[in-house]
């Protein structure tokens, strides 16, 4: 059958439409590819950034513990009475050396403990043999080191304060040993029973365990532009580099390739000792890898899409549907709690509310850093309106009394923390739930009302026993509690609360969460002023 002039142009029609559709198609999926390529390229160089940084603050950290030992030997009572003497006195140096002596045996990391006078010869020289034997050195190998640059920058720091090398390879007799062994130098200045400095006390220290905390593609680079890095056969190799780096932190392309990035952050732990730690990464085959799923995905798009599409949908209105479902169950809960305590639902906002602000301030501290991540305080929001849940339990005598509790009925009334701790885990253990956010629940239930002196209850729990959620909620209910209106008392004033919560620093809520209340407390008056009860 012929076709017809109609048939035929509107075939030519579809096709020419096909065609472009095939070819917008085509084009929209290159361009997808590559923005998709950009976006997961800088998702990944984010998340290596981030490794880099949790590799500073693991330096930082180490380095301090370095710190911790040099000043406890500089604290030692022998080393006091042989500084104070002027370094002079023989008999008191042979008994700082046998203390050194007994710190090496210890530690396997130190391979040398000195005192040098202020005139560059040692005084007292404790080593540490590569087979771990102890040599006390005599008093006439003893050395002068008054053209070590180290000596001249330690003598020239303040008494008291401490100071690093920078890293570098061990010399025996003049000569650098090989296979390379990186060292560092921690020294603190000190000064006789007058006031005038005398010398320094000086750990030698291996680095090995300084590598560990690298990663198969980090290296180390010094201030002078030196590589330190660790070879797959544990050994350290090293080489000059032409590349500078800067404080702080940033990113470097390895000939002109921006897929080929050297990420670094500096950090100096120990003043002298400045460090940029480097991580190299290639995606280059991330590209190659775009392009060829770019090929194959042209032909299967559309059925994929819709797959997708609908796997997706049916994926999401299910977990919408258990999220809400949850949601309601949890939200049934704390109101339940709520409403026998006569509560305001403001609370729990206000608390929750003053739960974060707490968390994000505290995470700036060394001690919870690593704790407190954005996940945590999100969880420990969340779980805030569960603290009371136990109250469900206790009588309404008792938990609606408007005086006063007697003795009998504040034992009772204490029992709502163990009895919500109980309800959650029974349900963790029942359905063997993992989620982090129901243990934060848990723990806040158990434990919110201990005392950082460890006279709280259900459990007595003292400082850092306490969990660390329970301690930061335990301030924001107290200042709630303080600021809101009770049956047994009035509202009290943001300055009272302030005060109260002062005075309970260290017996009462741990002292640095009280200082991180310090900081953010204009933030509680105003979520105070914005959420206040209208009753």
């Amino acid at each position: 059958m012929a076709v017809s002039r109609r048939e035929l142009r509107m075939i030519l029609s579809l096709t020419l439409i096909l065609v472009v559709l095939l070819a917008l198609l085509g084009s929209l999926l290159s361009l997808f590819s590559r923005q998709a390529y950009v976006a997961e390229r800088d998702h990944s160089i984010q998340l290596e950034a981030e490794d880099v940084r949790r590799t500073t603050t693991a330096i930082d950290t180490y380095f301090q513990h370095y710190v911790k030992d040099l000043k406890l030997l500089t604290a030692l009572p022998e080393v006091i009475e042989y500084i104070a003497g002027s370094l002079s006195n023989r008999e008191t140096a042979r008994t700082v050396e046998e203390h050194f002596a007994n710190i090496l045996g210890s530690r396997p990391e130190y391979y040398q403990v000195r005192i040098i006078h202020s005139s560059g010869w040692e005084v007292v020289r404790v080593d540490q043999k590569k087979d771990a034997a102890i040599e006390v050195v005599a008093e006439q190998q003893l050395q002068d080191k008054s053209g070590r640059y180290y000596f001249v920058e330690a003598m020239a720091a303040d008494v008291g304060s401490v100071y690093s090398s920078p890293l570098d390879l061990n010399v025996e007799k003049g000569v650098v040993e090989v296979p390379y062994v990186p060292v560092f130098r921690v020294a603190s200045p000190v000064a006789d029973s007058s006031g005038q400095k005398i010398g320094i006390v000086i750990l030698n220290v291996y680095a090995y365990e300084l590598f560990h905390l690298l990663s198969p593609t980090m290296f180390l680079q010094t201030e002078a532009g030196y590589r330190f890095r660790r070879s797959p056969d544990g050994s350290t190799d090293l080489e000059e580099s032409t590349q500078p780096l800067v404080d702080g932190v940033g990113a470097l392309s390895v000939g002109g390739n921006p897929d080929v990035l050297l990420l670094y952050e500096s950090v100096e732990p120990i003043p002298g000792c400045w460090l940029g730690v480097v991580k190299e990464i290639d995606v280059r085959p991330m590209r190659g890898a775009y392009l060829q799923r770019t090929a194959g995905m042209i032909g299967t798009l559309l059925v994929g899409a819709l797959l997708v599409f609908a796997a997706t949908a049916i994926h999401y209105r299910r977990a919408r549907k258990i999220t809400r479902v949850q949601s309601a169950m949890v939200d049934s809960l704390t109101t339940l709690a709520t409403e026998r305590d006569q509560e305001s639902g403001l609370h729990l906002e206000r608390v929750q509310r003053y739960s974060a602000y707490l968390g994000h301030e505290l995470a700036k501290h060394p001690d919870f850093r690593a704790v407190l991540t954005r996940s945590f305080i999100e969880d420990l929001v969340l779980a805030g309106p569960l603290h009371d849940i136990g109250k469900v339990a206790i009588p309404d005598s008792v938990l609606l009394k408007a005086g006063s509790l007697d003795e009998a009925e504040w034992e009772v009334m204490k029992q709502h923390s163990r009895i919500g701790a109980e309800i959650l885990q029974a349900d963790i253990e029942r359905h063997n739930l993992q989620d982090r956010y129901l243990s934060i629940a848990k723990n806040i239930c158990a434990h919110h009302h201990e005392r950082f002196d460890g006279t709280g209850y259900p459990d007595g729990l003292k400082g850092d026993d306490i969990p660390l959620e329970a301690r930061i909620f335990a301030v924001a209910d107290a200042y709630d509690a303080i600021r809101s209106k009770r049956p047994y008392k009035p509202a009290m004033s943001h300055e009272e609360a302030v005060r109260r919560i002062h005075e309970g620093s260290g017996s009462h809520f741990d002292p640095r969460v009280v200082a991180a209340f310090h900081k953010c407390r204009q933030e509680f008056e105003r979520i105070g002023s914005q959420l206040a009860d209208t009753v």
